[in-house]
């Protein structure tokens, strides 16, 4: 499984899109994590989660904040689904 961060704030980098190829042409699970996604409005995030997702078409995201104490809850139920092959 790759895990990749992104900062929510910022496009995809190249790097980030030749990380994404590879996981899908070796056919691993990846879950796309935008990170600092409290220093963004609901429509900001919105908005820049659709370019990324434009750029880096995955089916697993998430959304991640320190400040917000759910995310790491979200994250870990995250990861566990896409290792055990839970995920939808």
């Amino acid at each position: 499984m790759i895990v990749l961060l992104i900062d929510s704030r910022r496009e995809p980098t190249e790097e980030d899109i030749a990380i994404a190829e590879w996981a899908r042409h070796h056919k691993k699970p990846l879950l796309l994590i935008f990170t600092k996604s409290d220093t963004l409005t609901e429509r900001e995030r919105k908005n820049n989660l659709e370019k990324a997702l434009h750029l880096l078409p995955v089916e697993h995201t998430l959304s991640y904040s320190i400040k917000d104490p759910r995310s790491r809850g979200n994250l870990i139920t995250n990861i566990n689904k896409l290792m055990h092959g839970l995920a939808q």
